[in-house]
């Protein structure tokens, strides 16, 4: 066989080498991308199904509330139960959503641990409005306090809970990170802020959430805003 025909097999079986492997990593990146499609609409369907599963038992214990019930008649908080639980992050987010829309504090109070409900409940028992009222002049005869203060001061404590919460939750922006030991849960987040130090104005920050669970859910317990302030 001439010389010119082995070349020209040699370089005709080289060719179809060199193509038959492009398929194969054509098709491992077609797997590998498949693959990874599948996967993340598995976590985002999971992530549905935890908060659907969070806003029924929420919606649940917001209709078991009672405003007025006293301190002995309420139950101790449920064992939390972790393998139960969405992430504490999906339950941050509920409490969230509940807050920034909520028109009454009762829209809340499931969301918050049993000693906070607990503590609401009981004051909210206790507020006399005429007491409030007088205060609220003795207040304002001596002064020393402006309008916002001397609401604060007065307001029915379910009003002042609704304010307070709302307003924390308008704040946060973007989760950042989540770290959980037993039953209490650590959240970073980002939030917006309005300040201005030495002549400079900043518009975002951070905060450190606290979180306790109890039952098959987690509860918002705390908020800290952090020292990390940017324009």
């Amino acid at each position: 066989m001439p010389r010119r025909w082995i070349r020209n097999l040699v370089l005709a079986f080289t060719l179809l080498s060199a193509g038959v492997v492009a398929a194969q990593a054509e098709e491992s990146a077609a797997a590998r991308s498949a693959r990874m499609k599948r996967e993340f609409e598995q976590k985002s369907q999971q992530m549905k199904k935890d908060f659907e599963k969070l806003k029924k038992q929420n919606s649940a214990a917001a209709k078991a509330v009672e405003p007025l019930r006293t301190p002995s008649a309420a139950p101790p908080a449920p064992q939390f139960d972790p393998q139960a639980a969405p992430r504490p992050e999906v339950c941050f987010d509920a409490f969230l959503r509940a807050a920034r829309s909520a028109k009454s504090f009762e829209e809340i109070l499931p969301y918050l641990p049993a000693d906070k409900r607990e503590y609401y409940e009981r004051e909210q028992k206790r507020y006399d409005p005429e007491q409030a009222r007088e205060r609220r002049l003795r207040y304002e005869k001596e002064g020393k306090l402006d309008a916002a203060a001397i609401q604060h001061l007065t307001q029915p404590p379910y009003a002042s809970g609704l304010k307070g919460y709302r307003g924390m939750a308008l704040k946060v922006n973007e989760f950042v990170s989540a770290k959980t030991q037993g039953d209490r849960a650590t959240l970073n987040v980002t939030i917006h802020i309005d300040e201005t130090i030495n002549g400079v104005r900043y518009t975002q920050s951070t905060a450190t959430i606290g979180m306790i669970g109890e039952g098959d859910t987690w509860k918002f317990e705390s908020f800290k805003e952090g020292i990390e302030a940017r324009r």
